[in-house]
């Protein structure tokens, strides 16, 4: 039977010895004998063989001859301690993007997976540019055949350059969620008539969100870009954090597909 304790003290039996928690995250990776580990780890062979024993008893581990495996359990705590140590590392890169801003708007699942985001790298205003968190932004979207957007504010040079990338056919696809309040305002401009005319030819779907959106969030096959909300509910176009990993991706597609469950599609 399942016993959430017992199952916290495994873990922090692991986490309390640096040998037990690396040896789950080199078999996390792939099966090693013991004289492998021994090499990995630069440690006497008596010490490993005392962590594997430790490792066998709780069923993490198991032993096909000379090599050494995660059973199905021990991948589910190694998998654990990945995320752990992984989100830790996002964490500290990103402590300066965190601070002061607003992460209430992304669901608390989305957050012990934020580990996903560890290749990303940050564009922030420097002296007399800056707009040069919006250039880049610019540039990266015009790279996106098929794109994605969560816009939380009015920016027509963020609109125009959307619709001109569907004009010359750099973007061929379009997502976009949005609220009521900027679905106004992109009617009153006349962008909603320009939008409506272009999904004639091209594939463009916009939603209505039913909440408020503190997330700017842009993302295609080869990208992601997320910028914040101060907690002041300001937005902070000074700095965009940009990934082109693979996991990026992932991770957007999540959030994006759980602000659609809370969203009207409108064209």
């Amino acid at each position: 039977m399942f016993n959430p304790n017992n199952e916290f003290e495994e873990l922090r039996f692991i986490l309390n010895s640096k040998v037990r928690s690396k040896i789950l995250m080199i078999l996390f990776y792939h099966e090693e004998t013991l004289d492998n580990l021994k090499i990995a780890l630069d440690k006497p062979s008596s010490t490993i063989s005392h962590s594997l024993h430790q490792l066998t008893l709780l069923n993490l581990i198991s032993k096909n001859g000379k090599v050494y495996y995660l059973t199905s359990r021990g991948y589910i705590f190694a998998l654990i301690i990945f995320k752990y140590i992984s989100n830790l590392h996002f964490i500290h890169k990103s402590q300066d993007f965190l601070k002061n801003h607003s992460i209430e708007s992304i669901p608390n699942n989305l957050l012990k997976d934020v580990y996903l985001l560890s290749g990303c790298e940050y564009v922030s205003s420097e002296g007399v540019d800056v707009s040069k968190p919006l250039n880049e932004y610019l540039k990266i979207i015009s790279s996106g055949s098929e794109l994605n957007i969560v816009l939380p504010v009015f920016s027509q040079i963020h609109i125009d350059n959307i619709i001109t990338n569907i004009k010359n056919e750099n973007t061929i696809k379009l997502n976009l969620i949005t609220t009521s309040n900027i679905l106004k305002s992109l009617k009153k401009a006349g962008y909603m008539r320009k939008l409506s005319r272009l999904s004639k030819t091209y594939d463009i779907n916009i939603w209505k969100y039913s909440g408020d959106l503190r997330v700017f969030l842009s993302f295609a096959r080869n990208f992601t870009t997320l910028s914040l909300f101060f907690c002041d509910d300001q937005f902070d176009d000074s700095v965009m954090l940009i990934d082109k990993s693979v996991n990026s991706v992932k991770w957007s597609k999540k959030l994006f597909n759980y602000y659609i469950k809370n969203s009207l599609k409108i064209l």
